[in-house]
């Protein structure tokens, strides 16, 4: 696409870009046309991804609608010729595979609060069973908590050393979000 013709690959494809040099200290200028230039790797990024999420839905799409059309051409088959059955399914068997229609079938599916609710209410308790669950009340517990200048966790009230508890250290991370240009409306 000729829209990025200007953008210039200043790392070669499948090079570490950390391990590629540059010449200079940067000044504002500089700086600033690096935001500009991360943008636009940006935008080339989203076009091509859009587009060939747009190639792959339509493949999809393609695809969908054409197995379907076969299925309903073979389900049209199947009622036609004569097919076994067994408890679960009629079945009717090709050279390369196999067609077959489940039967309907019943489940059900309580709605266990209710069904408790009645039991309780009615003094039935053969199908009632009661179980205790422990947990941990994380949120209330680490309000008691806080990290010395050392790195300990401590308990606020007792002043002891938590050693079940561990610390984790979040890295600084350099972060660039560039302002996004507002598309002209020509």
């Amino acid at each position: 696409m000729d829209n990025f013709s200007f953008l210039e690959d200043e790392v070669p494809f499948g090079a570490d870009p950390n391990t590629v040099g540059y010449a200079e200290q940067l000044d504002e200028m500089e700086a600033d046309v690096c935001l500009q230039k991360i943008a636009n790797w940006e935008k080339f990024r989203k076009f091509w991804l859009d587009y060939y999420q747009k190639k792959v839905d339509e493949v999809n799409q393609k695809c969908d609608n054409n197995v379907a059309f076969q299925k309903r051409k073979l389900r049209d088959y199947f009622e036609s010729v004569p097919h076994r059955s067994t408890k679960t399914m009629e079945a009717y068997d090709l050279p390369h595979g196999r067609l077959s229609i489940g039967f309907v079938t019943k489940k059900m599916i309580p709605d266990k609060e209710a069904i408790l609710a009645r039991f309780k209410e009615q003094g039935e308790s053969e199908f009632v069973k009661v179980e205790t669950i422990e947990k941990l009340d994380w949120n209330g517990y680490k309000n008691r908590l806080f990290i010395s200048d050392s790195g300990d966790v401590l308990d606020k009230e007792t002043g002891e050393i938590v050693t079940d508890v561990s610390i984790e250290m979040s890295k600084p991370e350099f972060s660039v979000k560039p302002t996004e240009e507002k598309e002209s409306e020509e």
